[in-house]
């Protein structure tokens, strides 16, 4: 599945956001590609769908912010937050999941110390969304980053965007 990283700026017009991690694929269990040259993930209205996100630790020693030791830093909490452009609109809508944090849905959060050896091995977290029918149908590019929050100034886990529709 194409996806792309955040980018800083309007638009995605800025340099990429940094992140700890790198994400290396996506996929999804049930997509209907439309669009003129089927660039949207179409997510049907009333389905249950799961996305699986593949991504690493890589850069977790060489932030400029200095290295992450920990990560979540306290806790067990990793908070999923996800947002929507629409094309041509220029704010990111919130879209709010059922449960946002992510160590509950296959991020292990229980080992939190980031091992130099281990940056580099590739993890699986997965997302179970179910497309309600109160949803409209709209094409947006989605925004999903993974959020430490007892770190709030730290850099997000991964960020990417993801053309997303929602068909009938």
């Amino acid at each position: 599945m194409q996806f792309k990283p955040c980018t800083e700026g309007r638009g995605g017009t800025g340099d990429l956001t940094e992140t700890i991690g790198n994400v290396h694929s996506i996929q999804i269990e049930a997509c209907e590609w439309t669009g003129k040259n089927n660039e949207w993930c179409g997510l049907k209205i009333g389905s249950f769908n799961s996305i699986y996100v593949e991504y690493d630790m890589a850069n977790a020693h060489k932030l400029s912010s200095g290295p992450i030791k920990k990560y979540p830093k306290k806790g067990d909490q990793l908070n999923v937050a996800i947002c929507g452009r629409i094309p041509g609109v220029p704010i990111c809508a919130p879209f709010s999941l059922p449960n946002t944090n992510a160590c509950e849905q296959g991020i292990n959060c229980k080992r939190r110390k980031v091992k130099k050896n281990k940056l580099d091995k590739k993890r699986v977290f997965r997302v179970a969304l179910e497309i309600q029918e109160i949803y409209p149908q709209v094409k947006v590019v989605s925004e999903w980053q993974i959020k430490d929050p007892t770190q709030p100034d730290a850099p997000p886990l991964f960020c990417f965007n993801l053309p997303l529709a929602v068909v009938p």
